[in-house]
């Protein structure tokens, strides 16, 4: 099968498409946790051994928690759930495939991506989501089942139901850093970034925003351009960073801006990789 790498950037989240499906499987080791189904794509179907839960702030408003759950057919720590890139980096050893939901509290919005390292192409869907059905979702525990959720994408067919219950990992207190307001907050490194970056993407300076970018190959081709006039059109206008904190490698910006005569305030987080500041989503509609 020919596919196309899809990379998954969280402000384009709501704009992929997919699915899956999941029947018969087998119990964890882990005796308060279970999953029972097998993921196929296409011909091919996967046994789903092993399940992880975590609580873990939402990547598209900080300021909350999400519950992340994965069930797969090779097991996944917690470390790696938590870890932006942890899944993805297991799909490219070879041998995984798995499903990976991020569940709001409020059960109004989940996302979900699909990972196979038979297929180049990582499969992402988001909304309400109405074949995800929960029986029990606490801090400590999520129960439930994923029912008739298919779809065919790029000719191929992917299906999933699933029976899992597990039990989950707390999340971290999150370091919390000086907060600084008025002109302090423009000393601040993470903020010069984040500035920098809404400058260049008003001027659609492609250079510089591959340059900032938590993704530059985001930002390649026709479809990064079309992707930077995406982020245009959400932008407000007068953005300003009122008040930021730092500490250690990660930052929290409160950011405001005038839309459609109505000021409207964001919280974004930052994080530093390899000593480069970037925002772990830009989008203004979900933050």
């Amino acid at each position: 099968m020919t596919s196309n790498l899809v990379n998954i950037h969280p402000a384009r989240t709501r704009l992929l498409q997919a699915a899956l499906f999941l029947a018969l499987g087998t119990v964890s080791a882990n005796a308060q946790s279970s999953v029972s189904g097998v993921l196929k794509i296409g011909d091919a179907e996967y046994q789903l051994k092993h399940i992880t839960a975590v609580r873990m702030p939402d990547q598209f408003r900080p300021e909350r928690l999400v519950t992340r759950l994965s069930l797969s057919d090779l097991p996944v720590t917690e470390a790696q759930l938590r870890d932006s890139l942890g899944v993805a980096k297991l799909k490219s050893k070879g041998g995984f495939h798995g499903v990976t939901f991020d569940i709001g509290d409020e059960r109004s919005y989940v996302s979900m991506n699909l990972w196979s390292s038979d297929h180049n192409t990582i499969v992402s869907m988001s909304g309400t989501m109405d074949q995800l059905e929960l029986a029990a979702q606490t801090p400590a525990l999520v129960t439930g089942r994923v029912k008739n959720l298919r779809q065919t994408v790029n000719g191929m067919l992917f299906e999933l139901n699933a029976d899992f219950s597990s039990a989950i990992q707390s999340a971290p207190p999150s370091p919390q850093g000086e907060r600084k307001q008025g002109a302090a907050v423009a000393e601040l490194e993470s903020v010069k970034v984040y500035l920098a970056m809404r400058k260049a993407v008003r001027a659609a300076d492609m250079d510089t925003i591959r340059k900032l970018a938590r993704y530059p190959q985001d930002f390649e081709g026709a479809d990064g351009e079309k992707f930077v006039k995406l982020m245009q059109e959400e932008e407000p206008l007068g953005i300003a960073v009122v008040e930021a904190s730092e500490s250690g490698d990660t930052a929290t910006l409160t950011v405001t801006g005038t839309q459609a005569g109505n000021e409207i305030r964001r919280t974004f987080q930052m994080e530093k990789k390899d000593g480069k500041w970037s925002t772990k989503n830009d989008n203004w509609q979900a933050n």
